[in-house]
This record gives structure tokens, C-alpha cells and sequence, in this order.
């Protein structure tokens, strides 16, 4: 299902983003002495950061021991992106593309190449009013281990938390996933604006189907600038996940006494995911953004019901001209309300090993065109209650371009 979901977002965002493909060809000669269309104003903005860096738990594995040194190597990063946009009045066209890609020294199953393609067409319906309809795909592969080599360790493919990728591979984390929405952007005022959206995604997990879905969603943002310095966000959103027929459904049943969790082949696996979040925003030479957000899952599958609360906030000061800092702090909890079945995994995902993070990023502008980069990351997860401890400290430095 979710294959066929992915195809049809492909084929739907190809027909959403030509301008004028619903409507009829003009006749031969018709438009004869008429004005000749606005021309397509184009443009076209790349970048290229190349680092070298140490992480000291290239494998993301947690651990009892709360090990900051858990699986240390070295590492190049190289990530490149372009943005293309078609500009007349009333529409903008544009196409985002980014590659990036990660080696490490001693750890090559933790090689990783993505990719992500976004495409948007924004239509001017009236001088308040945006209809807006964009899609994206991203895909990552990461090599992962052969069976072999990780037989009769922790991190075999039969112990809990490692999956096997049909026979030749285990632990890798790689996805392929597809959005999309459309949906209006309006503007009250100068001061005030809005944005909703409608749409879909499609989520396949590829270690493991029992992690893909297809979610219908939809989502409202609202903006007050408040001043030419302090501006208000409010951002809502709902999800509906389909889980994949793979998917098991788990039930907390009676048994004797006491209870069991028993498998529940006739029921699929569905989640509500609601979240609400709030911000502010500073702009000056100093720029100060802070967010609370609250999400919960409803799932109906006994021991994945949970409950986060997230705080980020981030400053970004210009020291002086072509130097910049920038630190950036997230705390999260998160809460069980009937355990964490999955707190046996030994490797994180992408989202969960960001849980609480804490950056620092320096920038020195070399000419024109590069800047010199250099960066440190600690993540970690103290207040995710009921999960393994995780610990990761990243150091790069590199060069970024502009062009």
C-alpha cells in the first residue's frame, strides 16, 4: 500500500504543479493580436559544505552504562543543495534538491547517502490570498552490516533491536518517504497571516514494514509580527497513521489472574498523532527564537501510547561582519502511559537521537563564496523516561560555499 501511495503522489504532484495543465489550448490563431504573456523570471541559489569530523557513537547504540565513548571514529560529511525558482506574476515555481552523504573510518555500516526533492507552485488567487500546493520525496540508504560479521554479538540480527534487511543486511535505518499538501496561505494584515494545509504521507521503513504507514494529515499555522523585532507563532497539526498490513496490534488481555500482551492478527494497526506548538522570535543582531511544543500518540496497539513535551530555543548572534554563532538547546520528555514496548531497542532513529540536544555552530566568511565552519553537538535522551540510555558527542570542522 504504501508503494502504490508513493506512486500516486509522484503522478498527482506532477499534475498539481503545472500551471494552467486543467485548462483548455487556446485555438490556432486565437490569441493573434493579444498582448504577449508575462516571460518567466528565473533564478537559482547552491551551496556545498564539505566536513571532517569526530562522533563518538558512530553507531547510535544506547547503552546501560550511559557511555559517551561508545563507538568512536572518524568521519567525512559532504552535503550540496539547489534551489531553483520560476517567477511571473501570479505564480512561482519552485525545486529544491538536496544530496548529502556520510564515511566513517571504522564504522562503514554506518556509511549513509540521502537525497531529498522538494517541488512547489504558489498561485496568487487574489491580492490576500495564496493557493499553495507542494510535494516532496527523500530517500536514505545506509549500508548497514552483513550478518556474518556481526554473529554471536550485541549486535546480531536475531537479538532484539536489530532487523535484518532480507538476509543481507542488519542494522540499517533506511527510509524512503513521501509528502503531499495543498492548501491556503491568507494574510489578514501587514502584521497578521495564516497557513493551512491538507495532504498526506507516506512513510516506508524499509528494515522493517511493520514501521511504514500513510497518514492523512492537515495542519494551521498563524503569525502575529508584533513588532518590527518580536513576532508570535501558533502550529497545529493531526495525522492519521495507516500502519502497514506487517504491522502487528498488541492487546493487553486477561489471563489467570493477571494479564498478557497477546498478538491481535484482526486488528490493523492505526495512531492519531496531534501536536500543538508555540513561538517566539527575536530579530536583531542578536536573534533569539524559543518553541514549546505538546504531541501524543494515540495508538492502538497496547505499550505506543506517549506523551512528549519539547522545548527548543536558539540564538544566532553576528559578532561581527561574516562571523557568526549560533547555539541552539532542545530539552524533551517523554512519557508511557503504558510502558515502552520498544525500550529494548539498542539503536536510535533519526528523530528519537535528537530527543535532547545541545549545538554550537561558528561560521567565519572566507571572501565571498566560502565560510569556514566549525561545529559541536551533544545529543542525549535524560528525560525520556522507560528507554536505554543514549549519549553522542559530534565535532566537525569543514568549509561551507555559496553560489
Amino acid at each position: 500500500m504504501q508503494r502504490a501511495a508513493l506512486h500516486l503522489v509522484v503522478l498527482l504532484l506532477a499534475l498539481a504543479l503545472v500551471p494552467g495543465a486543467s485548462q483548455a489550448a487556446p485555438a490556432e490563431g486565437e490569441a493573434a493580436g493579444e498582448a504577449k504573456a508575462p516571460s518567466w523570471k528565473t533564478s537559482r541559489k547552491s551551496a556545498l559544505n564539505f566536513e571532517l569530523g569526530f562522533d563518538s557513537n558512530a553507531r547510535r547504540a544506547s547503552s546501560d552504562t550511559a557511555t559517551l565513548l561508545l563507538s568512536p571514529d572518524l568521519m567525512a560529511y559532504l552535503f550540496g543543495s539547489s534551489e531553483w525558482a520560476m517567477a511571473r506574476p501570479g505564480h512561482l515555481l519552485r525545486a529544491e534538491l538536496e544530496i548529502g552523504g556520510k564515511l566513517f573510518w571504522l564504522t562503514p555500516a554506518e556509511n549513509m547517502l540521502a537525497g531529498r526533492l522538494r517541488l512547489s507552485h504558489d498561485h496568487l488567487l487574489s491580492r490576500r490570498t495564496v493557493l499553495a500546493v507542494s510535494g516532496s520525496y527523500q530517500d536514505k540508504l545506509q549500508r548497514g552490516d552483513d550478518p556474518d560479521d556481526v554473529l554471536g554479538t550485541e549486535l546480531a540480527c536475531t537479538t532484539q533491536g536489530s532487523i535484518a534487511t532480507e538476509t543481507t543486511r542488519c542494522n540499517a535505518r533506511d527510509y524512503r518517504a513521501a509528502n503531499l499538501e495543498a492548501g491556503l496561505d491568507l494574510r489578514a494584515s501587514e502584521a497578521v497571516s495564516s497557513s493551512w494545509r491538507l495532504g498526506a504521507m507516506a512513510l516506508d521503513y524499509k528494515p522493517s514494514r511493520q514501521f511504514s504507514f500513510l497518514a492523512p494529515r492537515t495542519s494551521l499555522d498563524l503569525r502575529w509580527r508584533i513588532s518590527l523585532r518580536h513576532a508570535l507563532a501558533a502550529h497545529a497539526d493531526l495525522a492519521y497513521r495507516l500502519y502497514h498490513p506487517d504491522s502487528v496490534t498488541w492487546q493487553l488481555v486477561p489471563s489467570g489472574s493477571g494479564t498478557v500482551v497477546l498478538a491481535d492478527p484482526d486488528t490493523p494497526r492505526r495512531e492519531w498523532a496531534p501536536t500543538l506548538r508555540l513561538g517566539w522570535s527575536y530579530r536583531s543582531r542578536v536573534m533569539v527564537s524559543v518553541n514549546g511544543a505538546v504531541s501524543r500518540t494515540f495508538n492502538n496497539s497496547y505499550g505506543l501510547d506517549a506523551w512528549r513535551l519539547r522545548l527548543d530555543a536558539s540564538l544566532a548572534w553576528n559578532l561581527r561582519p561574516g562571523t557568526n554563532l549560533v547555539l541552539n538547546v532542545a530539552v524533551q520528555s517523554s512519557h508511557y502511559p503504558e510502558g515502552n514496548v520498544l525500550r529494548g531497542l539498542s539503536l536510535q532513529g533519526d528523530e528519537s537521537e535528537q530527543q535532547n540536544a545541545l549545538t554550537l555552530r561558528f561560521s567565519q566568511m572566507l571572501g565571498k563564496t566560502f565560510s569556514l565552519v566549525f561545529k559541536a553537538q551533544l545529543y542525549a535522551n535524560e528525560l525520556s523516561g522507560e528507554v536505554l540510555p543514549f549519549r553522542r558527542l559530534l565535532l566537525q570542522a569543514g568549509l561551507a560555499s555559496r553560489f
